[in-house]
């Protein structure tokens, strides 16, 4: 299996592990639009295949160039935002069921845990509610600040609270909230006269980081008037005359 432009998997040592196509790989779990598997040479490590293919004409500069995009966005939001990040790196190659499709393999660590809505619907959940908070907090922060600054952003991460893990890793043995779902989906607001898809796009991220919050209180019957105060005091910022308004006036907290 060929890797190109320069995106190496894992550290670089292991640059034979795709030399047998499929065959080191063993099924995880099977999703939609991606299959995850684990590794048999390296247990701490599993493969997101994604099966967003790119088409003729093959380019694999342009897939390369949107995986650089989405890891500088994944650093910003790991070091401006203090959200944990999975580390992974990424691997280009031709797609196993079309030669002039390409296909791109993103090798993660392995979190051992659960996921975070099965963690806080226990009785007891490990998990802290200041630790939650601080998530939800930096969402918020997150999702506000494109549409006070514009530009680029990642727009799946408050879709669900599944997108997260509570547990470790190799590299970590303290037990933390990881961002698992790193396939990702960018978007783009701009600032200076949005267009109505922009503005419809970032409703809907900041719609379902709303229901997130709920979820999260109902789950675990915590307290989160503040963190909600919180939310409704950035959508009060925003004034009616704005494009944007007419899409957040239906969310509900």
């Amino acid at each position: 299996m060929k890797k190109t432009n320069g995106l190496k998997p894992f550290d670089g040592q292991n640059n034979n592990l795709f030399d047998s196509e499929l065959d080191p790989f063993i099924p995880y779990k099977d999703m939609t639009h991606t299959y995850i598997m684990k590794v048999k040479t390296k247990p701490d490590k599993i493969v997101r295949v994604s099966y967003r293919e790119w088409t003729h004409p093959k380019r694999a500069d342009d897939l390369a160039d949107q995986l650089k995009l989405g890891d500088r966005l994944l650093d910003r939001l790991s070091q401006t935002y203090g959200i944990n990040v999975v580390d992974h790196s990424h691997v280009v190659d031709d797609s196993p069921n079309d030669p002039a499709r390409l296909i791109a393999y993103t090798i993660v660590d392995l979190v051992e845990g659960v996921s975070l809505d099965t963690e806080l619907e226990k009785t007891h959940p490990s998990v802290t509610q200041t630790d939650l908070e601080l998530l939800l907090r930096s969402l918020i922060s997150y999702h506000f600040s494109i549409w006070q600054n514009g530009g680029q952003y990642l727009s799946d991460i408050s879709r669900s609270l599944s997108n997260y893990m509570y547990g470790n890793t190799s590299q970590d043995s303290k037990h933390k909230i990881y961002l698992i779902d790193i396939d990702t989906i960018m978007r783009e607001f701009t600032k200076k006269n949005p267009t109505e898809k922009q503005s419809r796009d970032l409703y809907r991220s900041i719609g379902t980081l709303a229901k997130c919050i709920t979820k999260s209180e109902q789950l675990t019957g915590w307290d989160l008037a503040q963190i909600k105060n919180e939310y409704l005091e950035k959508l009060n910022i925003i004034p009616t005359s704005s494009e944007f308004y007419r899409f957040i006036d239906k969310i509900t907290i």
